[in-house]
């Protein structure tokens, strides 16, 4: 968190939901991200293996004021820019432009159907009919596109794993990144993993079932993360050519949830209350 304005602001969610819960609201509520700083927007592909801009990172979701998540953005916009040098003038107008877009996209979507708003995509590839993009931006989105596109589970499993003695794969060590984890822990992730299986749609059920577990590692997470505990576990299906990589993550209570009313759940944990937020703010989430 210290090196940088904009890394403080992405690990003190905490400090700045206290801030935000001082601030005036309309009262109209939904449900935020409560974590939606500029980082937590990238490429994400669907399971039609479509390249999307959309959100991620659902650790903070909570039902609270609209307005908490997009002050939250353009404090990140400004971060950001100063961190990349730019001038008080050009801040200034990042932030403008992103808060008249938000405006323009209340306006924009508030009138459709319900069916229509809950299938609409960002996709990466496609020239949006609705602004103008320079020509030269254009061609670093697509190959930004392409980047993201190349990224999948064959190409990260000979970054992060080998193929050690008998054809089995290990996670390669990284400290204090990516390591190892004793054999109670192993058993423990994998067990959670069985329970975790009836939680999920019958069809991914069956699939998942198709698969089995190589390795299990300790992966340190996020700058608001940081403490919590997350593992790495790698799986395969058909054969070496059929990696799976999942991660199973901690989830603790939201950082604004001192300054809201209780919320019922229908299951008393918090990684219920992560996925219902995933669900319902990701236009094209991982089903899994």
């Amino acid at each position: 968190m210290a090196v940088s304005p904009f890394a403080f602001l992405r690990g003190a969610a905490a400090a700045m939901a206290w801030d935000l819960s001082h601030t005036p609201i309309t009262g109209i509520q939904t449900v935020i991200d409560g974590d939606a700083h500029i980082n937590n927007f990238g490429l994400y592909g669907t399971p039609q293996r479509d390249v999307v801009l959309d959100l991620n990172d659902f650790d903070e979701a909570i039902p609270g004021p609209w307005e908490w998540d997009l002050k939250r953005l353009v404090a990140s916009v400004d971060l950001a820019a100063r961190e990349n040098g730019f001038n008080k003038r050009e801040r200034r107008r990042a932030v403008t432009e992103c808060a008249a877009g938000y405006r323009f996209n209340l306006q924009r979507l508030h009138p459709m159907g319900f069916l229509n708003l809950w299938s609409i995509y960002g996709y990466a590839d496609r020239k949006p009919k609705i602004m103008k993009i320079p020509k030269k931006t254009w061609v670093l989105i697509q190959k930004t596109v392409e980047k993201a596109r190349a990224t999948t589970n064959e190409t990260l499993l000979h970054k992060v794993a080998q193929c050690v003695a008998n054809g089995r794969w290990r996670f390669r060590e990284d400290r204090p990144i990516l390591t190892r984890v004793d054999d109670r822990t192993r058993k423990e992730v994998i067990d959670s993993l069985t329970e975790y299986l009836e939680t999920v749609p019958l069809g991914y059920r069956q699939f998942l079932r198709r698969y089995a577990v190589a390795d299990v590692a300790h992966r340190v997470v996020g700058v608001g993360s940081v403490g919590t505990r997350a593992y790495l576990v790698l799986l395969f299906g058909n054969d070496a050519n059929d990696p799976l990589f999942m991660q199973v993550k901690e989830a603790t209570a939201p950082a604004h949830a001192p300054y809201l009313p209780p919320i019922s759940w229908k299951s008393p944990h918090q990684g219920r209350r992560v996925v219902s937020g995933q669900r319902m703010l990701q236009s094209a989430g991982d089903p899994l």
